[in-house]
């Protein structure tokens, strides 16, 4: 049966319902609507009509189950969930380390990470990781990181001098220039794309930025207004806007929104791992320990974060 004549067919089956649904129900009322007799004959005729027809329908919904599990190949649910608890596993352990590498890992290297995810020592799991990321991360991994900043079509033609310096001074191992220049850049890069989604008037959900602001600021009681007021104002509440924009927020976005907040833009001493490079603490001369690899590695892969996030996000490929 073609899909025309199928239609077809249950329109009519279900137009028949219709009809000896009127007809039982037109009985049923003139019978609680006097005392009179009925004729018992008309109303098990019509009665057994719409069972045939109910019964006929109910075969058609099997035929047309059957049909659909033809044309959709089977998905192996438990399968999908397994692979995403296992990167959702290798996501959260890269937060709990405190190492911004979340974009560059998939469900397939769980294998890689596994012995690091079943170590009980938690100073352990941050050396391995560190390991394997300084392993990966060599100086062909760092330019082709360069190279897409360099295409990015929203960061500012200027700013992106810096970044090449920056990255030459991280080849001379000139760390803590290298970090000092991506820190106070970052606050630019956030506004240039920021200024790029009001000048394109791209959609910020309001209702969603109240609520990550919230979450994300669980002391301030302001009003939902005084919160909207704030969008514009601050390289942080900036942020949090844009991964409120038309778009699906996915996790590597929820984990980024987290760490930038919590992490590179902490301000007071509640929290401060001096392991990170503190963007606030930084450029206030408050932190000083950030002339190391580590420090240089984790704000270049904050950057890219930041900058790979804008791609994403006017590609439509969150």
């Amino acid at each position: 049966m073609n899909d025309n004549n199928y239609n077809k067919n249950l329109n009519a089956v279900i137009e028949q319902i219709k009809k000896d649904q009127e007809k039982f129900k037109s009985i049923i009322d003139s019978t609680s609507a006097s005392s009179k007799c009925i004729d018992i004959s008309d109303t098990i005729k019509v009665a057994t009509q719409l069972t045939d027809s109910i019964k006929l329908l109910q075969n058609m919904k099997k035929s047309l189950a059957e049909r659909i599990n033809e044309i959709i190949p089977k998905i192996n649910i438990s399968d999908s969930l397994a692979n995403l608890s296992r990167y959702s596993e290798i996501i959260y352990l890269l937060d709990d380390v405190g190492w911004p590498f979340f974009r560059f890992v998939e469900e397939s290297d769980y294998d890689i990470f596994k012995p690091i995810l079943d170590e009980e020592d938690t100073l352990m799991k941050k050396e391995n990781v560190t390991k394997y990321i300084f392993d990966v991360c060599d100086l062909d991994f760092i330019k082709s990181i360069l190279k897409g900043w360099l295409t990015n079509n929203i960061i500012n033609e200027d700013r992106k001098k810096l970044f090449e310096e920056a990255i030459k001074c991280y080849q001379l191992e000139l760390y803590a220039a290298c970090v000092s220049l991506i820190s106070t850049q970052l606050d630019g890069v956030i506004s240039d794309i920021y200024d790029y989604v009001k000048e394109n008037k791209i959609e910020i959900d309001n209702d969603f930025f109240c609520d990550l602001y919230k979450e994300l600021h669980p002391n301030d009681t302001s009003s939902d207004n005084e919160i909207l007021h704030k969008m514009d104002y601050g390289e942080k509440n900036q942020l949090i806007a844009l991964c409120c924009s038309d778009y699906e927020f996915c996790i590597v976005w929820e984990i980024m929104i987290r760490y930038m907040i919590n992490v590179i833009y902490i301000s007071g001493k509640n929290g401060f791992d001096d392991s990170q490079p503190c963007r606030n603490k930084i450029c206030h001369g408050e932190q000083m320990n950030f002339n190391t690899k580590e420090h240089a590695l984790k704000c270049i892969l904050v950057l890219d974060l930041i900058i790979n996030f804008s791609n994403c996000l006017f590609n439509n490929t969150l």
